[in-house]
């Protein structure tokens, strides 16, 4: 049988503090999915990005309430680089069965997060419904 999935409207991150939700279930899973970089200097604010968002989801569990303002810093700092080149963080959370190695399904909160050039407020993309760990395939976005 194939797998149906469904559409998911992704909502557009003005600043860090849009994103508690998706860092909160990146704990669990995430996709990170972008737009090919026109140049270097695209290239470096999306590696920019990438590392600011892992290492404030690393570090999201072992910090206490009062100490989660400079992490999202990091984050803000990142989304700032991003505005003038046009490029824009896009976030959603779901539910899905992960589909682990061993053969055992599991359904956990994954954060989905892409990265294009847009100013849309929303962005959709095609999310199947069972995930392989270890695999994650980007999902298909519809065009708009």
């Amino acid at each position: 049988m194939a797998d149906i999935g469904e559409t998911l409207e992704l909502v557009r991150a003005g600043r860090s503090s849009d994103l508690w939700p998706a860092i909160e279930a990146a704990q669990s899973g995430r996709i990170v999915v972008h737009d090919e970089p026109a140049d270097a200097d695209e290239d470096e604010a999306i590696a920019d990005l990438a590392g600011a968002l892992e290492r404030v989801i690393e570090a999201w569990d072992q910090e206490g309430l009062q100490n989660k303002a400079p992490l999202l810093r990091l984050i803000d700092e990142s989304l700032a680089a991003l505005a003038p080149k046009g490029l824009a963080l896009y976030w959603g959370c779901i539910e899905r069965t992960i589909v682990l190695d061993g053969g055992t399904d599991v359904v956990m909160p994954v954060a989905v997060l892409a990265l294009g050039r847009s100013s849309a407020p929303t962005r959709r993309i095609e999310m199947p419904s069972l995930l392989e760990a270890g695999s994650l395939a980007e999902p298909e976005e519809d065009g708009r």
